[in-house]
């Protein structure tokens, strides 16, 4: 599974899709793979070991395994990862083993709807009768009592049954705001790993991989002072966009190839704007709408409560990194499906409706401003 490549400081953790055999569950969208592989250095060296075999082999005896990290560290793709190395390993008889990918929102979405429908045994079924447990963004299970108590129990039948449990978070269990404490608990009781952003090595390496798979043009002399450039460690995402912008630069001049200290530094101007907090969006929402917040996360259907909802939803998806899901939460748990059609609707009513396409615009103006 590791492999070392050019630098021998460096590893190479490929990435793999769990196989779902018959009984399987998935109730997540896996992200996409920035490359091939993860590329570690030093910095991430504790993920490299927790893929040897010999660690592999005894994944469910240091259950739950919490993978730790901000956002875009790859910690969700790695842990679906090693789920996907242990399962063929663990099985013998060729048949797949059964496995339940889901994260901590959609725990709690289906555990709201078998509660309404006088379905629990089928949805313990779901998460209890399973060989390996991924269990997404555990953080996300703050303010959900009656979510957590049931993953408690859950926890528990799987950990005694022997099963593979692991989970990703922001922070450690014990560090995790809106969990109670034996939920930290439990998850405090096995192997704990944080996932970092590339460090200087793996850095330049991967902005070759990319710059090597999406055909970009780059030469290997291009590409130290980009990962030069950083004064902190950015993600690979962040890394992706960077290298492509660079690649738009040296096709619309390519003497910036001969200074390329100076063009990296305006390349890298405002690349860490500050973050917009997706709450200020939907508060000044209902200042321009005068509706209040209660309104606009709570369940009515008034039109111009509505109106004000659909617009919040749009603006935190233009000018934030939220996804449907996350933008969901924020509203009541209200499912991506519902954000999407909102953010659409939205949309459309821009384009005929001044008054609303007037607050739009200045709202978005407002928090271009701040960035």
């Amino acid at each position: 599974m590791t492999t070392l490549i050019n630098n021998s400081k460096l590893h190479f953790l490929p990435i793999r899709v769990p196989r779902l055999g018959k009984g399987s569950h998935c109730a997540i969208t896996l992200p996409l793979a920035i490359a091939n592989g993860f590329i570690a250095g030093a910095e991430n060296i504790s993920l490299v070991e927790l893929f040897h075999p010999e660690s592999v082999a005894t994944l469910a005896d240091r259950s739950p395994i919490v993978l730790i990290g901000q956002n875009s560290t790859g910690k969700t793709m790695m842990g679906a990862t090693l789920l996907s190395v242990w399962s063929e390993g663990a099985t013998s008889d060729g048949v797949p083993k059964k496995l339940t990918l889901t994260s901590a929102i959609e725990f709690s979405r289906a555990l709201t709807r078998a509660i309404k429908a006088d379905d629990m045994p089928r949805f313990r079924q779901m998460h209890r009768d399973c060989d390996a447990l991924l269990l997404d963004n555990i953080q996300e299970f703050a303010g959900k009592p009656i979510a957590q108590e049931e993953m408690l129990a859950t926890l528990d039948h799987l950990i005694s049954e022997g099963r593979c449990v692991v989970a990703t978070a922001s922070d450690l269990p014990l560090g995790l705001s809106g969990l109670n404490r034996s939920l930290q608990s439990r998850f405090s009781a096995g192997l704990s790993i944080s996932l970092c952003p590339p460090g200087r090595q793996a850095r330049e390496r991967l902005l070759w991989e990319i710059a090597q798979d999406a055909a970009l043009g780059i030469e290997p002399g291009q590409i130290p002072p980009l990962a030069d450039a950083y004064d902190e460690d950015p993600t690979a995402v962040e890394l992706k966009g960077a290298i492509i912008r660079w690649s738009h630069q040296l096709r619309l001049n390519p003497a910036v190839a001969q200074r390329p200290e100076q063009a990296v530094d305006r390349l890298l101007d405002g690349t860490y704007p500050p973050a917009l907090d997706p709450q200020d969006i939907a508060k000044t929402v209902c200042r321009e709408s005068n509706v209040t917040l209660e309104q606009m996360k709570g369940p009515s259907r008034k039109s111009s409560i509505v109106r004000a909802r659909g617009l919040a939803m749009f603006l935190i998806r233009q000018l934030t990194s939220e996804s449907y899901e996350s933008i969901g939460a924020l509203f009541s748990d209200r499912d991506h499906t519902t954000v999407m059609n909102a953010c659409k609707k939205t949309q459309i009513k821009l384009a005929s409706d001044t008054d609303l396409s007037r607050i739009h615009d200045r709202i978005r103006q407002k928090f271009r401003r701040t960035r």
